[in-house]
């Protein structure tokens, strides 16, 4: 009731969805203009803006990152003027190593927002400037893939391959990640040294998945490979995109179908009958859980060397009721994946999805600025919580994501519905004076104290998603695109690739 009462006052709070989808999506399209222009005025060719103080920030590597990261939601919402002052900017800077800074930098960051995005302003302009900038990207970030172990976590785009941080273990996010660039990078420069780098990963994951005799892995795993089967399991922070990249490479990917796409299938299965807590109303909530070691045996155990892992060897898991807004990227990622046959129709997946999405779209709804906490938890009879830490908004893109990839699934004007009330609970409670937009520190104050931070990804990925629930389908059709996890869109490689690589991917497979 509670929740019923917030969502109400908020929907009368707000102003309603034009009549028009045009309407809606210039909308969205002035607020990508006004982000951009408060980011070319106080931070030009930064990484990023503050936008409280007004000024500019190298903390991606002095890359010009928001520029990289936004040039393709600035090509598709047709803000000609504002995407030529982000090309001038990547064409001054130097990728090579003589440009680049000493210091190291994520190798998954810069993979997902720098590679990405030059590879989709490339694959969406058709100007080559950018495919040489990600050719440069490219090369130093392929140094983190490195004989015997998974990617390193960080590199030196200086040193290419000196000074390189590799201590500890790895999580599945981080080195899951990196495959629909490398491959789109061979497959546009032509060059497939960039595919050793995700093969070898990929047969890491499955190897790890078949030692564990689980889809379901740990958030800590060895750096050479392999996992203990104990640890959390999420498909939040650390977990998330390492399982959307093996839907979205199947589907990039013709040839990798058979591998990739059976490991979604069986991760998915999985998450299923492990993560999901059932709610009223057809509502979903996706739990992360603990991996306790094996039925009939203590944590660590192993199964004798060379036995078959037997069905009653798989790991214990045990519920933990928190759900980040991280893990509302799922139900976009069923959606796709449904759209392109990696997963088949009618047996449950498109409930599951609607189930999880009902949940996110509940984040914003409960909170009296409509704007969704950065964590959900559910309490005493599974009643939906938000503990004191957790009220933060960083300003994120899933919920968006998935409202349209689940709205072109289903067709259900709902979805779209729900876009605009996050847009416009965005555009009263975020947009600071010169049209930037703030992360809050606590979405329940009124108002909330503003953080002087704005992501690069709140125009690389929410505002474009938000955009794109209002633009005709025909913008970006599902059968040519997959994006990547910063919503950079990447061409879907032709089937033709399937009979020719058919022969690659069993080697591959069997290695």
């Amino acid at each position: 009731l509670a929740m019923l009462a917030a969502a109400a006052a908020v929907a009368g709070a707000l102003p309603p969805m034009p009549d028009s989808l045009a309407e809606a999506a210039n909308a969205v399209r002035e607020e990508g203009r006004s982000t951009w222009a408060a980011y070319y005025k106080h931070a030009r060719g930064f990484d990023s803006l503050r936008p409280l103080s007004h000024r500019g920030v190298n903390d991606w590597g002095s890359v010009g990152m928001m520029a990289i990261d936004c040039l393709d939601t600035l090509w598709l919402m047709n803000l000609t003027a504002e995407f030529k002052q982000a090309r001038s900017i990547v064409e001054e800077i130097d990728y090579t190593p003589a440009g680049r800074e000493a210091r190291s930098v994520s190798t998954f960051e810069m993979t997902i927002r720098g590679l990405g995005g030059l590879l989709s302003a490339h694959a969406l302009s058709g100007d080559r400037l950018f495919l040489r900038k990600a050719e440069q990207l490219g090369e130093a970030l392929n140094t983190a893939f490195v004989p015997g172990r998974f990617p390193l976590p960080s590199v030196s785009l200086k040193k290419q391959g000196a000074g390189m941080h590799g201590g500890g273990g790895v999580n599945p996010a981080e080195v899951g990640t990196l495959s629909l660039e490398f491959h789109s990078l061979a497959r546009a420069t032509k060059r497939p040294e960039f595919d050793a780098g995700p093969d070898d990963v990929r047969r890491r994951m499955a190897a790890t998945v078949t030692l564990l005799n689980s889809s379901l892995v740990p958030l800590s795993l060895k750096s050479s490979g392999g996992a203990h089967p104990t640890g959390r399991v999420s498909l939040g922070a650390m977990g998330d995109s390492y399982y959307e990249y093996l839907a979205k490479t199947a589907i990039l990917d013709p040839r990798l179908r058979p591998t990739a796409g059976a490991m979604f299938k069986a991760a998915l299965l999985e998450i299923e009958q492990q993560l999901l807590v059932p709610r009223e109303h057809g509502r979903t909530f996706l739990a992360e859980a603990s991996m306790n070691g094996r039925r009939g045996r203590p944590a660590g155990g192993a199964s004798a060397a060379g036995a078959p892992r037997a069905p009653s060897d798989k790991p214990l898991f045990s519920k933990i009721l928190k759900m980040d807004h991280l893990a509302c990227f799922l139900p976009g990622t069923i959606a796709v994946a449904l759209h392109h046959g990696v997963i088949p129709r009618g047996e449950g997946h498109e409930e599951v999805a609607e189930g999880i999405l009902k949940t996110c779209i509940d984040m914003y709804r409960m909170t009296p600025s409509g704007i969704a906490p950065e964590i959900l938890s559910l309490g005493p009879g599974n009643t939906p919580e938000v503990r004191r830490n957790d009220r933060h908004n960083l300003l994120r893109p899933e919920t968006a994501e998935s409202l349209y990839f689940v709205g072109l699934l289903t067709g259900k004007p709902r979805y779209r519905r729900a876009a605009w009330d996050m847009f416009a609970a965005f555009r009263a409670g975020s947009r600071a004076s010169d049209g930037a937009y703030t992360s809050l520190d606590d979405v329940y104050a009124q108002p909330s104290r503003r953080r002087d931070d704005m992501p690069t990804f709140w125009l690389a990925e929410t505002l474009k998603y938000l955009f794109l629930n209002f633009a005709p389908p025909t913008l970006l059709p599902l059968d040519g695109w997959v994006f990547n996890t910063e919503a950079h869109p990447l061409r879907i490689f032709p089937r033709g690739a399937e009979a020719a690589g058919a022969a690659a991917a069993a080697a591959a497979a069997a290695a």
